[in-house]
């Protein structure tokens, strides 16, 4: 498993048994003790330094009262290595929620198609349908993606969202013209909120990037990019990695419109749909 895969998986593990571990009254030094442990040790797992032996998280996971899916889907997590590809990628989903709930900024490339936290339910609906052949788990994709999306609501910090979208994306043609023009609608709404910062980089401005990635920043903790893939997503933690990512973003802000051109650009594409609709 990639040294990066790994870290980031050891963090989702660790916050989630803190947090089980708070909400049953529980602290470090008790449940130590119970466990016959170095305190050293949890504290390294808790802090997602490192991983625990199966035989020994289950016990954990059973003080801290988790069980069922959850508890399957965090001994899945200290796996060293998960059963399948697509075993791989469902966990990547799950950690991605985990980080995205926990960032206080986001910032977003989508070169292609709507960036997932910005998808109308139908136009991820026509897209899934559009890769049924190819993806056997597009069911759970939707699933995840519209859980991915509760972020946008949620009040307990303040967050920035920022997405750079190529001009193409507002032409890709997934759905029918309603589709379409609903989409582009909703990114117009959202991009009248205070916390999303929605800019278009204009198709004259040529390739930027090659991929759809999101970058990941925390109070708490060093940044991640995450880079989406139709298989193997994976996420990036080294230091060189995120500074590339954070030099394309500074690229990307110096060759996008504005953010009122933007609007401009979507409303226009809008007016071009319903046209066509006649």
């Amino acid at each position: 498993m990639a040294e990066s895969d790994s870290l980031i998986r050891a963090r989702e593990l660790g916050n989630a048994v803190a947090t089980a571990m708070a909400q049953a009254g529980l602290n470090v030094r008790e449940v130590a003790d119970q466990l016959d442990w170095p305190h050293a040790t949890l504290v390294q797992f808790l802090g997602g330094r490192d991983f625990l032996d199966q035989i020994d998280l289950i016990p954990l996971l059973a003080m801290c009262m988790i069980d069922g899916t959850e508890r399957e889907a965090l001994l899945a997590l200290n796996r060293t290595e998960p059963a399948s590809g697509w075993a791989r990628h469902d966990l990547h989903r799950r950690t991605l929620i985990d980080h995205e709930v926990r960032a206080i900024a986001s910032t977003h490339f989508a070169p292609n198609l709507v960036p997932d936290l910005l998808q109308t339910r139908d136009y991820a609906q026509a897209l899934l349908r559009e890769g049924a052949d190819y993806l056997p788990d597009a069911p759970n994709r939707f699933d995840v993606l519209m859980r991915r999306q509760n972020v946008l609501g949620y009040a307990d910090r303040p967050r920035r969202f920022r997405f750079f979208l190529h001009e193409r994306v507002t032409r890709a043609g997934i759905g029918t013209l309603r589709v379409q023009s609903d989409q582009l609608c909703h990114l117009m709404r959202m991009s009248a909120r205070a916390d999303v910062s929605l800019r278009i980089i204009p198709a004259a401005r040529g390739d930027l990037g090659k991929g759809q990635c999101v970058l990941l920043e925390f109070a708490d903790a060093d940044p991640v990019v995450y880079l989406e893939r139709l298989v193997n997503s994976t996420f990036l933690t080294d230091p060189a990695g995120i500074a590339a990512h954070r030099q394309l973003f500074t690229v990307l802000a110096s060759n996008a419109l504005d953010e009122g051109q933007s609007r401009e650009l979507i409303a226009n594409r809008v007016v071009e749909l319903y046209e066509d609709r006649e």
